[in-house]
This record gives structure tokens, sequence and C-alpha cells, in this order.
């Protein structure tokens, strides 16, 4: 069975096929590709996720394994990357309402989206496959000394080069990458940043946080890759330090039977769960609302975290765990940080304008300013900053009425604070 008939039988839609222009975005190379093309409304798909998942069972029950290098999207659509010996697929799955007078230019896609007819609702599955690109390269497995807690490897990049590591860890211990690389006269400048995953998938920083450092707790027992990536333009040394404390025998938090410990909301939304433990770790004490209201058959909303240290922590509300950070399916954000003074002073990712600030009244009386939302191309946040007991927080919200992140913001001080 070749990829177009693969493709049709998995979603039930024939599609076309043709030769067209094939970039990877990521190397920056192309060619052409053979692509096939799949249209739908929503009485075939419910949403971008579940094409995505459809589409991924598809490609790996032929053998391909998806690379995160690739990944990005949003409610409105996603882009996803699959490698098999020197092939390389690249997925894009989009969607949009029939007529684009249906969606006004300055409304959030989730609020368009909600009111539309599932005829009104048109969904792009594109597959576009090429052969004869660079295989990604082969992981170098990281060992520790007996009794050892850490272990270091020394490595050069060549420019925009990357190399692949992998190590394997239990569920419930603490891992610590940091990676050491800067252009000799220039050793403030990053050169090389990392992409760390596990074996199933699950992303535990993406190459859009351009970080040299991570710490949490690691969700499973398995294999764990570590891509040390150059993002330079000439050669360079580095050193990766990786550090795994022993397991704890602490189970993870939940919003069950939280209540009452002083870094823990009342209750805990689902989706953060799995990763209360990574944040406590950053000692600032968590304010969360109880869920986050997203629109009808959207997927539910996936923390990503921009930083997590600590002292502070900075978390992109995504639309679903393939999101990673982009841009496109960003839902809002939360951040939290240890400061000094009583004013505002924002944070690495989430600028305080003060020229734009506008003062307002949460509850528990706590003073608080509110900066409005600015729509070009895209909408930024609208966000809300307080500080309460020498700590800073924000809430924002893509695009969002002044109403809505006071709402979401009241409502994480009344789940947080005692």
């Amino acid at each position: 069975m070749d990829m177009a008939d693969a493709m049709s039988q998995a979603l039930g839609i024939s599609g076309d096929t043709v030769v067209a222009p094939f970039e990877d975005y990521v190397s920056g190379k192309s060619g052409a590709g053979c692509e096939t093309t799949v249209i739908g409304t929503g009485n075939d798909f419910q949403h971008v996720g579940v094409i995505a998942d459809t589409m991924t069972e598809m490609l790996q029950a032929q053998g391909w394994q998806e690379d995160i290098n690739y990944a990005g999207g949003g409610p409105g659509g996603l882009i996803a990357g699959f490698r098999k010996a020197n092939g390389l697929c690249l997925l894009v799955v989009s969607s949009g309402p029939s007529d684009e007078g249906l969606c006004s230019d300055d409304e959030p896609f989730g609020a368009c989206w909600e009111r539309l007819t599932p005829e009104q609702r048109i969904f792009t599955i594109t597959l576009n496959c090429t052969q004869d690109t660079a295989a990604p390269p082969e992981p170098k497995r990281i060992q520790f000394a007996p009794g050892a807690a850490s272990a270091q490897v020394l490595g050069s990049l060549a420019a925009s080069g990357i190399d692949r590591y992998v190590l394997a860890a239990m569920a419930g211990q603490e891992m610590t990458v940091n990676l050491l690389a800067a252009l000799s006269g220039d050793p403030a400048t990053v050169s090389s940043i990392l992409v760390i995953w596990g074996e199933d998938g699950t992303v535990l920083i993406s190459d859009h946080a351009d970080a040299t450092n991570w710490m949490g707790e690691l969700p499973l027992s398995q294999d764990y890759y570590i891509d040390v990536k150059s993002v330079a333009q000439v050669s360079v040394d580095y050193a990766l330090e990786v550090i795994i404390a022993p397991t704890t025998s602490d189970p993870t938090p939940t919003s069950e039977g939280s209540e009452g410990r002083g870094n823990l909301p009342r209750e805990v939304p689902p989706s953060f769960q799995p990763v209360v433990a990574q944040l406590e770790s950053t000692g600032v004490p968590l304010m969360l609302p109880p869920d986050f209201p997203v629109g009808k058959d959207l997927p539910p909303i996936h923390p990503y975290f921009y930083t997590v240290e600590s002292g502070e922590y900075e978390i992109s509300l995504d639309f679903g765990a393939e999101c990673r950070g982009a841009g496109a399916c960003h839902y809002g954000s939360l951040t939290g940080k240890k400061v000094d003074s009583n004013a505002p002073v924002g944070t690495r990712n989430f600028v305080f304008e003060a020229e734009r600030a506008q003062k307002v009244t949460l509850v528990n009386d706590i003073e608080a300013y509110f900066i409005e939302s600015r729509c070009g191309a895209n909408c930024d946040d609208a966000k809300v900053f307080w500080i309460y007991n020498g700590i800073q927080y924000m809430v924002g919200l893509k695009g969002g009425r002044q109403s809505d992140v006071l709402n979401l913001a009241n409502a994480t001080i009344e789940n947080s604070i005692p």
C-alpha cells in the first residue's frame, strides 16, 4: 500500500496526489516531494488533534518515527515531521471557515470556530514526502559511572549541526541538564541549545525555548533523548552535564488531598497534575485557577514551560501537547517570580509595559495592573500582573477581553489563597 492509499484509508476520504516543491524548514534544503492532500469538513473530522493522532498512527504503522524538531501548530492547524531511513514526511493539518467572511480579523480563532456549523468547518490535510534527506544523527548513549549521580560529555558541533544523546532513567527521578557552550570572544552569546524528549514522544523542552538548561521530574521509566543543536554559523565546542537524583518515594501531588499544603492551590487543574512536583521545585507558591474554560471541540489546555527554575516559572498554556509553545496554538500564560519590588517588573518572556498598564483591583483587595492585548497578524496576550507576599504573578489570555482576563485572575487568586 503506498502512502496516498494509506492516508486515504486512515482518514476515510480520498486525496489528490501531485509532485510538489519540498522544503525542509529545519535544514533549509529544498527539492521535490510526493504530496497528497485530503480535504474534509466538520462532518468528517472533530478537530486537528484527532486528525494528527490518526495520521501519526498510520505513519508509525509503516515504520515512520516522529521527529520533534519539526513540530508546531495549534487549534487552527499543526505541523509535524516523520522520518524513516533517509526519508522525510512533513504533515500539515489546517482548519478554517468555508468563507473568510465568517470570522472577523480581530477575534480569537477559537471564538469564531465555536460559532461555525460542521459544514462551515474546513480541514485540509497535506502529507509531503521525499527521499535522500539527511538522516538524524545516531544517538550516543550516556552512561553513569557506578555510584555516580552525574555524567559529563564534551563535544564539538559544526555550524547548524546536531549531536544526539540518549540515557535511561526512571519515573520520579529528578533530572538536571546543563549545557555550556559559547562563542570564543563572546561568552555571553548562546551558540547551542537543548531539545529533550522521552521515547514515548513526551517533550520536556523544545527548541522554541532556546534553553541551555532544564530541570524537572521524569514522568516515565524509559529512554530520554537530548539534542544539542548549534544556533551559530561557526563551529563550537560544548560541555553537556546530566544529573539524575535518586527516585523519591513521594507520589506526584494531585488536587485530591492537596488542600492545606502551603505551595499548592485548593484545586489543581487536571492538565497540571503531572507537573506539580516540577513547579514546586521552583520554591514559588503556585497560583492556579481550578480549570481553564476553552471553546467547544478544542483540545485540552497543556502546560508548556518557558522557564522553570529556582525562584521563577513561566508557562505557556497551549491547545494540546503537540503545540509545544508555538504561537499559533497559544491560549494564554501564567508566571510566578520572586521579586524585591512592590511594582511589577516583567519576566524573561513577558514584558511589563508600564505606560500601557491600567490599575485595577482584584479579589481580596489585591492591587493589579491590566495590559490590553495588541492584535496585528496575530494577537498577543492580554495580561494582569499583581504581587502577593513577595511573589509577582501574571495571567494572560491571547487576544482576551479585559473582563475575561480579570475573571481568570480572580479565579486564580480565590483558588490559591487560603
